[in-house]
């Protein structure tokens, strides 16, 4: 991979980062609300969307970085490397392209009822 690639990769887990901060925002202004008792328990429940949200962006950024460090050697190896920095199985599983042949389609909503 050229180090265009790589910069892109970076570039790209620099957005994912900044998405996943606005996310974590998000989680701040929701527990002040539920704090203050604006949130019914349905609400926060349903809220909780958003904490999967920002926990699949960081790990989108984690492997975005780790791929894009060194995509020269063998990629397989690279992705395998990656893979392992990813805390969330799910999002793993999905993003190991070498071991079921093809990306793995993500259930709607990764399975969570948004608001």
């Amino acid at each position: 991979m050229s180090a265009a690639s790589d910069l892109a990769l970076a570039a790209a887990a620099r957005e994912v980062d900044a998405l996943s901060s606005a996310g974590e925002r998000l989680e701040k202004l929701l527990a002040r609300l539920t704090r203050l008792g604006a949130l019914d328990a349905d609400a926060i429940m349903q809220a909780q969307a958003i904490d999967l949200l920002a926990q699949t962006m960081q790990e989108l950024a984690r492997f975005m970085r780790s791929v894009a460090t060194d995509f020269d050697a063998d990629s397989q190896a690279v992705i395998v490397r990656a893979l392992a920095d990813v805390r969330l199985a799910d999002l793993a599983q999905r993003l190991d392209v070498f071991c079921s042949g093809a990306p793995e389609t993500p259930p709607e909503n990764n399975g969570v009822e948004l608001f």
